[in-house]
Order: structure tokens, then sequence, then C-alpha cells
């Protein structure tokens, strides 16, 4: 059922046009066609092209009405002498009452395809509608972008979309866009006014109430006025008076989660037929079930990252003369979350053990996984073992509790008194280290990993010392800061390694977030990890 505040004449101009051009058709044959022809057969098919054009232009009723006023014309204009018609001939009644029969039927099959016609468009539109919809809401699991996708596909049908979501019990107007420029701004202000979820009669608060669409084929100044409760919002609203809209609940499961409006400007402007809503009520049932699950997927990505961050050091340890910085992005899905780590640990005032990681697998095992290998690591950093040894002894530990999930990682030691970094790596990405000139080298090749942790029993690993200048920054991440998806490894690594080489590090904390932003962006495919170690005193101006 829907709730029609008021019933306009929407079709009414359609059916005088349809009526207009069929009189006018029916009145030129009279005019135009001479009286001594045939009384009905000539005048008669012009007169059938004339009910077929108005059923075209106006609808059944249209062509219904030329018809009648064209059977009139046969028996008033095409007879000399009305008075001898009634006495004419069965022939003469017979070819009046077959031409009234075949415009009937003319009638009954022109309307029968329009309508064909017009469900198939409709049916079109429906299901490019709801296909353009379907590909955006697979890929994106953010509510509000959710939101904004429909707003953007819903609006074909009107001028003006916009959406109110339900939100801690009020309304916030999460989307709006308009279907042609010159609407901006009028949207821009509509923007700032969600409705107030106290106010019963706001016809967006009556759909979200009913659960049934509610259609305005004219927005009157009592609407708006009921619709609106402080003068700004009035204002704001001014410019809908005289349009026409579709007020649609946006649900999942019957819980009403906000509603999507659809507007249409104009003095009067078009109303919505109901196929229009037909397909208003399917993107907004569409829609619901997409924001439901992308505010699923936000709220255990949030419980995801939340865990994560838990498992990661608040702050980072020190030692003199040394800045080191850490930098954690989650990725966007919650299905990929749980899996990059790092550690610092102090060995004593001149030495810092530092380590990052990557476990494989995503979800809450991944993070468990991260945990275990991140706790034994800082329990035998604490005890000045040897990189390689360590990471072997890690290795060991992974197969002596059964744990599946290969993690990789690269652990090593500063020596800020001998500018001496010496690490290992177990199938972890090369160290950056960079000086300041902007020269940016990677210090090892693949190669030269070992296997990550996890992968074999008798696996081993190779500590490598490196001399460091005494202006140098070290970089260690994981594969999330260069990895694309389709795109060669050494593409990233390269450009990697240029960004880092270009990055200006005043303050080692605000370079980490922008190479952060850098390389990986506001929306990562893959969790991030960085650690970036200066040497305090000594770093340069880029």
């Amino acid at each position: 059922m829907i709730d029609r505040w008021s019933v306009a004449g929407g079709g009414r101009w359609r059916l005088a046009a349809g009526i207009g051009v069929g009189a006018l058709i029916c009145f030129v044959i009279v005019m135009v066609v001479p009286h001594d022809v045939d009384r009905v057969l000539i005048p008669g098919e012009l007169m059938l092209l004339a009910v077929v054009i108005a059923t075209v232009a106006g609808g059944r009723i249209a062509g219904g009405l030329v018809l009648a006023g064209s059977a009139v014309a046969l028996l008033y204009f095409f007879v000399p002498d009305p008075d001898s018609f009634m006495g004419g001939t069965a022939s003469d009644y017979f070819s009046v009452l077959l031409y009234l029969l075949v415009g009937a039927v003319l009638i009954a099959a022109v309307s029968s395809l329009i309508s064909a016609r017009n469900r198939l468009r409709t049916e079109q539109v429906r299901l490019q509608l709801l296909v353009d919809l379907s590909t955006h809401f697979d890929l994106d699991l953010d509510p509000d972008a959710t939101l904004r996708e429909v707003a953007r596909a819903a609006v074909s049908l009107s001028d003006v979309c916009v959406v109110d979501v339900l939100d801690r019990g009020r309304l916030r107007r999460a989307a709006g866009t308009t279907s042609d420029r010159e609407f901006d701004r009028l949207v821009d202000n509509l923007l700032r006014h969600a409705p107030q979820i106290d106010n019963p009669s706001h016809p967006a608060v009556i759909a979200i109430m009913t659960g049934k669409p509610v259609v305005l084929d004219h927005i009157t100044a009592d609407v708006l006025d009921v619709a609106t409760n402080t003068p700004d919002q009035r204002r704001a609203t001014a410019f809908l008076q005289g349009g026409s809209a579709i007020i649609v609940p946006i649900l999942a499961n019957r819980e009403a989660l906000g509603a999507m409006s659809l507007v249409r400007i104009g003095r009067p402007a078009q109303p919505f037929d109901s196929e229009e809503v037909s397909i208003a009520v399917d993107i907004a049932a569409r829609a619901g079930e997409a924001f439901k699950r992308a505010r699923t997927h936000r709220e255990v990505r949030d419980a995801f990252v939340s865990i994560q961050r838990a498992l990661l050091p608040e702050r980072l340890p020190t030692v003199s003369g040394v800045s080191v910085c850490g930098v954690y992005r989650p990725a966007q899905a919650a299905t990929v979350i749980g899996g990059d780590w790092y550690a610092v640990v102090p060995i004593d005032d001149a030495r810092l053990a530092i380590a990052i990681g990557d476990a494989a697998g995503s979800g809450l095992p991944a993070s468990a996984q991260m945990a275990r290998v991140r706790y034994a690591l800082l329990a035998l950093a604490r005890q000045d073992v040897e990189p390689a040894a360590l990471l072997t002894s890690l290795n060991d530990y992974l197969f002596a509790i059964g744990q599946d999930n290969f993690v990789t990682v690269t652990y090593g030691v500063l020596d800020r008194d001998r500018y001496l970094w010496t690490e290992s790596r177990a199938g972890h990405p090369p160290t950056v280290v960079r000086s300041t000139d902007g020269e940016a080298r990677f210090l090892a090749h693949e190669h030269a990993s070992g296997l990550p942790l996890g992968v074999a029993r008798d696996a081993r690993y190779a500590t490598q010392d490196h001399k460091l200048p005494d202006d140098a920054t070290l970089l260690l991440y994981t594969d999330g800061l260069f990895e694309r998806r389709g795109e060669d490894l050494t593409i990233g690594l390269e450009r990697l390694r240029r960004t880092f080489a270009a990055i200006v590090i005043e303050h080692p904390d605000e370079a980490c977030a922008r190479i952060a932003d850098s390389l990986a962006g506001p929306t990562a495919e893959d969790d991030v990890a960085l650690l970036m170690t200066t040497f305090e005193g000594r770093q340069g101006d880029r």
C-alpha cells in the first residue's frame, strides 16, 4: 500500500494532448476530404489513424474519446442529409459498427503495446540500477559510502535525492545528490537540515514509522510547514514547493534504518508513477541490506582494530640518541585485518632491538599468531640473543606449539655507539637505509632472506652486519606499504625507495605518517606497519 498524500492530474496533460491531437486530425479530415466519397470507408480509415495517434499520445481514454468523436463526425458530417441516413441500408449501419469495433480493437492493441514497452523500459531501468548498486555494494563496505552510492543511483529517477539514516535515536542526513549541477547549491542547504525524528508529520518520519512509501504528487506550502521545525529549515526547503516526491523507508529484516527521498523540482513537477515508486522501493530494499551489512562489517573491523592496537605498544621505548617512531594502519576490510606487528626492546644503554613482522592469514587467527610470536620475541630479545639464533628459536617454538600459519619477520639490533645495524630476516621485505643527502638503498636483496617462520622445521637464518653513516635513517615495513594487486613487487619496492628518499624528516613522527599516507593512502587494501629509526641530532633537513 502507498500512502498518497495528494492526487494530482499528472496524467491529465498527457490525456489532454492525446484528445487534442486526435480531434485536430479529425477536424482536418472533415475539412479536407470531399463529401461525395464513400460515406464511411475512406474517412473512417483516416479517422482510425487519428484514434491510434490519440492513443499513443494520450492513452486508452484519449483514444476512446477520439473514437467516439470521429463516429459522430461520420454520422453528421459525411452524410449530406442526416435524415436520409436514419433510413439507410443495413450495410451503412454495419459499416459504422465495424468501424467502431475496429477502433476499439486498435485502442486495446496499441495500449497493450505501450504498456509492454513501458514495462520493459521500467524493468531495464530497475535491473540496471540494481546491478550498478550491487557492484558498488560488493566492493564498498563503508556504511556512509553505501548510502552515497544509493543516492547517486536513485537520483536518475528524480532531480534531487537525499538519504537520512537513524543514528543513535536521531536522523542524520548522510547523503545527497542531484541530477543537474544547477541544483547543487539547493542540496547543500538541504543537507544541513535533517528531519527531526520526533516530528510525526514529516514524510520521512512517516515512511520510517509505517514502513511504507509516502508519495507526494504535489508538494504544497502546508506540507513544507508541517515537515519543518525552524525558519531556517523552511527557507532551505522552500524551493521544493510545487514539486513532487517519493519518500521510501530503508529497511533490513523489517528493521527501519532510515529513509530515501526522491524529489522532482518544478511548478508543477511531473508526479512519480507506480512503476517509479516500485523501482524506488526496490532500491531502498537493496540499500537496506547493503547498509546493514556494511555497518556490521564496520563493527567487526573496529573490534579487530581494537584487538590489534591493544597488542601493539602504546609507546615505543628508546635509547638515548636514537628516535624510533611507528605507524600501524588497519586495512579497510575486516577480512584482512590482524597480521602486522612491530616491537622495540632496549637491550642496554646503547643498543636497541627492533622487529617488524606479518602473520599470515586474517582476523582473530592472524592476531593470535601475531601475539604469540611478538611476545616470544620480546622475551628472547631481552636475553640479548643474536638475531639469526633468535629467529631460529622462534621457528622452533612455532613447530613446538603446532601452529600452521607462517610469519615473516625482520629482527635487528641497532648499536648507537658503533653505528651498526645487525639484522636477520625470515621472508620479510628488505630494510631501507637513507642518509641526509637523499640517497636511499635496500640493505639486502630479496634472495638474502630466509624462509618465513613456520614453513620448514629445519630452517636456518643468516645474520648480516651493516655499518651505517652517522646520519642514517632506517625504515622497516610490512608488505601492505608497497604491494598492489596485479603489480610486480619490484615496482612497489622501487616506489617505496623513491618516496623514502624524497620525504622530509624534520619531525620523525610526522615523516612516518607522511610515508604511510603517500604509499598506502587512507583506504589500504592490507594492513600497514612501519618503523623508522633516526639518530637524534644528526638527521638533516630533508
